[in-house]
């Protein structure tokens, strides 16, 4: 008669939400970092080299880039972007998006052509840069190249040869019924004969321009708009006028959540909340120094896994002295189902 060898293991106990002492806190802080260390495989090494590993990311997440897809990390800027649909849905001629560099233009373009593409029955959109208006910059292989075929844009290129006539006219035959969106980042300057050849789109075609520079260039082309006929005047109007101001902290909060979370880390780990508001004091609103400065910082961390430990040890502490406040209270259907991970903690 055989037997059956059952070997038992004690479960781990089952972590409280409230009310761990200060002992139970430092272990957990201390169990937290080890594993995350660990991922890198490198946890006992005293020199790094993967940092993005060592932190327990797939890749950085902290890179000053537009990261795809889009949806998933643009944050704030929700009244601008209604602007914008509103500008597509209404049909307007011409708009500008302005604010110094790295206050998020293009990011907000690189949106608004994705939105657009979901609606390729009913809109045809073209993303340039504005070193494209420029003349000899290739300006009209861009804009005619969705409404003809591979052989006539890399073989006959007979449209090198085409008037403006001919280009409005190629255009508005293979539009149909579609609008036409034109999309300019970085705009700086454009040539004359350009500025033309969108004054006539603008008067013959459904289209809608829009164009993001800073407050500098923008300016400077309304200005001159502004001093051309009535009619050209009129078609260069700017019906958007949006001026980016820059990300509030929670908005700028809400950004590096996003990337941290993608990329397979927690919340606004290895930061703290503290921490993070040090590191947006000195940023100026910017998204892009914000990121420029995370990733300073995120790389410092990863070589000082102390540091990392005080992190989480002081954000354990905030979180308990919330917990503890009078403002933190349960309703009675919490109490009953103990849902506690349901709770939203709202503080003044």
């Amino acid at each position: 008669m055989g037997f059956i060898k059952f070997k038992f293991e004690e479960d781990e106990p089952e972590e409280p939400f409230l009310g761990r002492n200060d002992e139970e806190e430092d272990k957990l802080a201390n169990l937290k970092i080890d594993k995350t260390f660990a991922k890198s495989g490198h946890e006992t090494d005293d020199f790094v080299m993967d940092w993005e590993k060592r932190l327990g990311f797939s890749k950085n997440p902290f890179r000053n880039e537009i990261l795809s897809p889009i949806e998933k990390f643009i944050t704030g800027c929700k009244k601008e972007r209604e602007k914008l649909n509103l500008f597509v849905i209404e049909k307007k001629h011409f708009g500008t998006i302005c604010g110094p560099r790295g206050y998020g233009k293009s990011t907000i373009l690189c949106w608004l052509a994705k939105q657009l593409k979901k609606y390729s029955k009913k809109v045809i959109v073209i993303s340039l840069k504005g070193e494209n208006l420029l003349e000899g910059k290739g300006f009209l292989p861009i804009l005619v190249s969705p409404f003809i075929s591979i052989y006539e844009r890399r073989i006959n290129k007979a449209y090198l040869s085409m008037t403006t006539e001919e280009v409005i006219s190629l255009i508005k035959k293979k539009l149909g019924g579609k609008r036409f969106v034109l999309l300019i980042d970085d705009f700086n300057s454009i040539s004359k004969q350009n500025f033309d050849f969108l004054n006539s789109l603008i008067s013959s075609l459904p289209i809608g321009i829009i164009c993001a520079g800073t407050s500098e260039k923008i300016n400077k082309f309304r200005s001159k708009c502004e001093s051309e006929e009535k009619e050209t005047s009129d078609n260069f109007r700017d019906r958007l006028n949006i001026k980016l101001k820059g990300l509030d902290f929670a908005d700028m909060k809400d950004l590096i959540m996003k990337r941290v979370e993608f990329f397979g880390g927690i919340g606004i780990e290895p930061f703290n909340e503290t921490y993070l508001q040090a590191i947006y004091k000195k940023c100026d609103k910017s998204p892009s120094r914000m990121l420029n400065l995370c990733n300073e910082h995120a790389i410092e961390l990863s070589v000082n896994p102390e540091k990392i430990r005080d992190l989480k040890e002081e954000n354990a502490e905030r979180n308990a002295m919330i917990y503890a406040s009078k403002e933190f209270e349960h309703t009675e259907e919490v109490k009953q189902t103990q849902q506690y991970d349901t709770i939203e903690i709202i503080k003044n």
